[in-house]
């Protein structure tokens, strides 16, 4: 379902598109009517695998971004249990920076590397004085490598829309089930009617896949939100 007024307008203003070519534009000869079938049947099994890759995407940088966030509060937390408070103090000033430059820019989330590796340096550089750390001390390396690996994730689902090459094959079968359906408009093929309900079902299908693989104004903000909620949960834990 469309989630604000203007998807709505978007998605009515395509149907209005589909059935003005159906309707108003001037008849020509059919071209190749009878391979419509293998076209549309094409045209849907690309677009549901590519639609399906671009969800598995987003539901995998959801997914990332929520491990990273509730790792990011473990570090904090389990930092409260050393003995050295100073050593403390300066994670918890780079755990908030890094908190800090993401919600800032979500999107370029490779570019907060080197706030990211402030933190590891500063806590691989750590030794415990005290025995009693040598526990809490191992579950942060643990944590810590974790965190690296989900960053890995998160880039990768950032950096990975569907490829150029991708974005031709679609278009250009969505291009001639176009023009074979309006060049078979004649009461022996298919009426404009038809005509223009299919042609709205493949401009309409290609917009979902263009908003499904983007990420969106209100997909980006809700990162960052997240990001600046996050260091306070931390902190009042």
């Amino acid at each position: 379902m469309p989630k604000k007024v203007s998807d709505s307008l978007r998605i009515l203003a395509l149907i209005a598109l589909a059935f003005c070519l159906a309707y108003f534009l001037p008849l020509f000869g059919p071209v190749g009517i009878e391979t419509l079938p293998f076209q549309i049947t094409l045209f849907a099994f690309l677009l549901g695998f590519f639609i399906n890759r671009a969800l598995t995407r987003k539901q995998t940088l959801a997914t990332s971004v929520a491990m990273e966030l509730t790792r990011l509060r473990r570090l904090h937390h389990i930092s409260q249990g050393l003995g050295d408070k100073t050593f403390t103090k300066k994670l918890m000033a780079l755990i908030k920076e890094y908190h800090e430059e993401l919600a800032a820019g979500f999107p370029h989330h490779a570019e907060t590397s080197s706030s990211f590796r402030h933190i590891t340096k500063l806590i691989y550089r750590f030794r415990p004085k005290d025995p009693k750390d040598e526990p809490v001390y191992t579950d942060m390396l643990t944590t810590a490598r974790n965190l690296a690996l989900e960053r890995n994730t998160i880039e990768g689902s950032i950096r990975s829309p569907l490829g150029m090459y991708s974005w031709t094959v679609i278009l250009i079968l969505a291009f001639f089930v176009i023009v074979i359906l309006l060049a078979g408009r004649t009461a022996a093929h298919v009426s404009p009617f038809a005509a223009g309900a299919t042609i709205s079902a493949v401009l309409v299908a290609v917009d979902l896949l263009m908003t499904t693989d983007r990420l969106s104004k209100r997909e980006i903000e809700k990162y960052k939100r997240l990001y600046r909620e996050n260091f306070e949960k931390a902190i009042t834990f």
